[in-house]
């Protein structure tokens, strides 16, 4: 009798076990799965920080060109000024030429 009460003791520490390593196995599975889950995650954000840093780069590869483009604009605009102040400069020069010329005519005929 105390051997079949022994054996019934076994039989339900061995469902016990049995159900507890159910409930391991359950758990196992979950954070396997939560595991992937965040890989997934991680992988996407990784794609997504490369693609930005991609954009960032050639915004900026993309700004540096247009200040090269901008500043030989201001150099050739800073080039042109200086022309138009040479010619504003020849043309008082002219001016003030024709204008003594005119007076010089005027006292003559005088």
């Amino acid at each position: 009798k105390e051997i079949s009460e022994e054996t019934a003791k076994l039989d339900v520490c061995r469902q016990n076990i049995g159900l507890k390593q159910k409930q391991i196995n359950e758990k196992e599975d979950s954070v396997e799965r939560r595991s992937v889950e965040i890989e997934t995650w991680r992988s996407k954000l990784t794609d997504s920080s490369m693609k930005s840093n991609k954009k960032v780069a050639v915004v900026q590869t993309n700004l540096l060109e247009q200040e090269k483009e901008l500043k030989a604009a201001r150099t050739e605009l800073s080039g042109r000024l200086e022309s138009i102040k040479e010619l504003e400069e020849d043309m008082k020069s002219r001016t003030k030429s024709i204008k003594q010329q005119e007076e010089t005519m005027t006292l003559k005929f005088n």
